[in-house]
C-alpha cells in the first residue's frame, strides 16, 4: 500500500515572540502554503493524504479538475462555516463509540484513520486525529446491543475500519457475532476506489472466513 502525504516540515518564527514554531509546507489547490499543526487543528483541516493508486486514477482520468476537489485541500477550508456534528452524533451516542439514532441500526466508530482523507468528510472533528469518540470497550457495546433486540444491524465506521489490523477486526467481530438478533454487520469502507488490490488482500483475512456470513461490505 502506497500513500502520498503532501507536506515538508519547516521552521518558522513567531512574530509575537521570535520563537521557532513547527510548521510544514502543505499543498492547496490554490498553491503551497506554510501551516502549523495547531492551525490545521483549530480549523479542523486534515492533511493532504491520498493513496498512490487513487492519485494516479484522478490524474489520468481526464476529469482531474473536477476530481481533485475530493482529496486536495483548499484554502477555503479555513473559512468554512457550519457545524462539526451535522447529524447530531453526540446526541445519539448511547455508549462511547456507539450511536443508536434509528431503531434497527447501530453505528460503531472503530477508528479515526482513513486510507485517504476526503475534503467533504462530515467527521472532520475526529478523522485524522487522536479522537476520544472511538469505541474503547467492545464488551460494553455488545452488552448494549444485546439489551436492544430491535437493533438488527451494526455499521462499522470511523474512519475506515479496514485500516485496522486483523487482530483488531477479529476482536470486534468476536463481540458482535454471538448476538443472534444481529442480521448483518456492515463495514463502511472506501477502499474500493482507493486501492482495490489492497482490498482484495484484506478480504482474505481470517475474520472474513466462511463461518462469518453475516459480515457485509458497503
Amino acid at each position: 500500500m502506497n500513500f502520498i502525504t503532501i507536506g515538508q516540515d519547516v521552521a518558522m518564527t513567531s512574530a509575537a515572540n521570535s520563537l521557532p514554531v513547527s510548521g510544514h509546507v502543505m499543498k492547496f489547490i490554490e498553491g503551497a502554503r506554510v501551516v502549523t499543526e495547531s492551525e490545521l487543528q483549530a480549523n479542523n483541516i486534515t492533511r493532504h493524504h491520498v493513496t498512490k493508486y487513487y492519485r494516479n486514477q484522478i490524474t489520468n482520468s481526464g476529469y482531474y479538475e473536477q476530481l481533485k476537489n475530493i482529496v486536495e485541500p483548499s484554502v477555503q477550508e479555513f473559512e468554512s462555516p457550519g457545524s462539526l456534528d451535522t447529524s447530531g452524533e453526540h446526541d445519539n451516542t448511547v455508549v462511547l463509540g456507539l450511536q443508536h439514532k434509528y431503531p434497527q441500526t447501530g453505528l460503531l466508530l472503530v477508528t479515526d484513520r482513513c486510507a485517504s482523507y476526503c475534503r467533504y468528510c462530515f467527521r472532520k472533528r475526529l478523522v485524522g486525529k487522536e479522537s476520544d469518540e472511538i469505541a474503547p470497550d467492545f464488551a460494553r457495546v455488545a452488552q448494549y446491543i444485546r439489551d436492544h433486540p430491535e437493533m438488527t444491524n451494526v455499521l462499522l465506521s470511523g474512519g475506515d475500519p479496514f485500516v485496522l489490523s486483523t487482530a483488531k477486526l477479529n476482536e470486534i467481530l468476536d463481540h458482535l457475532l454471538p448476538i443472534r438478533h444481529l442480521e448483518s454487520i456492515r463495514f463502511g469502507t472506501k477502499w474500493w476506489p482507493m486501492s482495490p488490490s489492497a482490498l482484495t488482500i484484506l478480504l482474505y483475512r481470517p475474520c472474513f472466513n466462511e463461518s462469518k456470513k453475516r459480515v457485509r461490505l458497503q
